[in-house]
């Protein structure tokens, strides 16, 4: 029962200086929050703009062109499977 009543105790003291903070108009926290919704859009555009680029290059880099349909296939034996992983591989 002593626990629960220190316990109580601990939570009042800590609570009331969030009660007895000074308060502040309307005006200044609509100001803060628009500063602070102004960043996210800054970051939110950046982050797109980042990622846009990034998968320009990316895709400009990637000129890859599957000129044998042999990798589309599935091998039919275990065979054709060895033989398709060292030509892959190039394990010869």
């Amino acid at each position: 029962m002593e626990n629960k009543i220190k316990f109580l105790i601990i939570c009042f003291v800590l609570s009331t200086g969030a009660a007895s903070a000074a308060p502040i108009s309307f005006k200044t926290a609509a100001v803060k929050f628009g500063w602070a919704m102004l960043g996210v859009l800054v970051s939110s555009l950046l982050l797109f703009l980042g990622l846009s680029l990034y998968n320009k290059i990316r895709n400009n880099l990637q000129t890859t062109v599957f000129q044998d349909e042999e990798i589309t296939q599935t091998p039919k034996t275990k065979e054709q499977a060895v033989d398709f992983y060292i030509n892959k591989n190039r394990l010869k």
